[in-house]
């Protein structure tokens, strides 16, 4: 067992026993893991652990690491951001929690990517800045980015198909895989100009994708 110093988000958190939590973070070090906060919610405890603990979170964490457990032994935890400006403007805090929930869902136990943790801070920095009326684009952003990041962005540079220039009727094929040229396209969404080269952006720089503004229509 080490103890071990953590830079994390907070995806989660749930009641466990009488007087304690159970966390999922996201951290930069470890990647998604479990902790468990003793005594958390006792009325007793002047750690600070519970107000740390809540999801959005950017914390500093302390914890008792040991690899054959499922769940870790958090020690202590220092709020580094609350992210106030977004827990207080609804659409905001709706915006962060599906963030928050795809992380959850799709990255496994302890695999940390450096990639995603970068993503994930500059999106929630963004969160608190932009204007409510771009949180669509920049949710829409980030989900682009975490695909490629994490290998499953869909080929935009060339004909998925039979892998030439995109020419003639380009459409999106997700059956075959990402943009399909004129001379092979027999399904899938049918691409404007404009559309073409705005999926062509949305997946070609992952660094680049929460800067993009996508037109509502």
């Amino acid at each position: 067992m080490e103890i071990t110093k953590l830079e994390a988000f907070v995806l989660k958190r749930i009641k466990f026993g009488d007087t304690s939590l159970i966390a999922t973070l996201f951290s930069r070090e470890l990647g998604k893991i479990s902790v468990l906060a003793k005594g958390a919610r006792s009325p007793k405890s002047k750690r600070g652990l519970a107000s740390a603990l809540e999801p959005l979170n950017k914390i500093e964490a302390l914890v008792y690491f040991k690899t054959s457990r499922d769940v870790q032994l958090l020690s202590a935890a220092e709020i580094l951001d609350d992210f106030a400006a977004v827990k207080n403007d609804l659409a905001r805090f709706e915006a962060a929690v599906e963030i928050n929930r795809t992380v959850l869902k799709f990255l496994q136990e302890r695999e940390p990517i450096e990639n995603v943790w970068k993503l994930l801070d500059k999106a929630f920095a963004r969160l608190s800045q932009i204007d409510t009326d771009k949180l669509a684009s920049l949710l829409l952003g980030f989900k682009a980015a975490f695909l490629d990041v994490m290998g499953y962005s869909p080929v935009t540079d060339r004909c998925a198909v039979c892998g030439g220039n995109l020419t003639g009727d380009i459409r999106f094929s997700p059956g075959d895989g990402g943009l399909v040229c004129g001379n092979c396209s027999v399904s899938g969404i049918p691409l404007s100009d404009e559309e073409t080269n705005l999926v062509g952006r949305l997946f070609g720089r992952p660094d680049d994708a929460l800067d993009i503004e996508i037109p509502a229509r």
